[in-house]
């Protein structure tokens, strides 16, 4: 049933935005890349960012059906990807991917542009994170992943954040305590959470 929703969103979203993105680099890496999507002179510009607990087969393309809705309504969309699991050998590089994309957002922005950051799951964290730039006018995390050890310690995501950061929960490198987000640096932006009460992936408690 849940693959018949999601392919009727993506279908729904197809008609809406039949268009195809333009892509590109903002890094050397063959993930540092987003589709930007819609009129790229509109004053709204949206920056998405796709959860999955940064396991390495969600990518960019979870969000399409987003990027597309977003595009029909006349915003621009730069649905950015990004290094996860097995792709970086320090998880704190995957937070400066979503810095650096978001820089790059912004310089691709016209003056007088409006940007705003949302991300889901995993990508709410890396909203919340990763959207500490001043060119930043609002973040809106939807179900976001603000603490790490709680989503572990729960099962929540079924082992796949120790994946990402590399070391079980609890070792001595103190790397779990650096990645949350009060630690490693939080948005200044304003800022609206998302989060239904009957939420099965994300604990509506994060």
């Amino acid at each position: 049933e849940l693959l018949q929703w999601f392919e009727s969103v993506v279908s729904e979203s197809v008609g809406r935005y039949p268009g195809d993105p333009k892509t590109v680099k903002y890094g050397s890496h063959p993930l540092q890349v987003m589709d930007l999507w819609g009129d790229l002179t509109s004053k709204l510009w949206v920056v998405s960012i796709h959860g999955g607990y940064f396991a390495a087969e969600y990518d960019r393309t979870v969000n399409e059906p987003l990027s597309r809705r977003l595009a029909s309504e006349g915003m621009a969309v730069a649905n950015i990807e990004y290094r996860r699991a097995g792709s970086v050998a320090d998880p704190r590089e995957t937070v400066h991917d979503v810095r650096d994309a978001i820089a790059e957002v912004i310089l691709l922005a016209p003056l007088e542009s409006r940007v705003v950051v949302i991300g889901h799951s995993a990508g709410g964290y890396l909203a919340i994170t990763g959207a500490t730039h001043d060119g930043v006018h609002a973040v809106l995390p939807l179900a976001p992943v603000s603490d790490l050890a709680g989503i572990a310690i729960g099962g929540w995501d079924e082992g796949e954040i120790e994946k990402w950061i590399g070391e079980p929960l609890g070792d001595n490198s103190g790397v779990w305590e650096e990645l949350q987000p009060d630690q490693i640096g939080l948005t200044h932006a304003p800022m609206v959470v998302i989060h239904g009460s009957d939420d099965r992936v994300v604990p509506v408690e994060q």
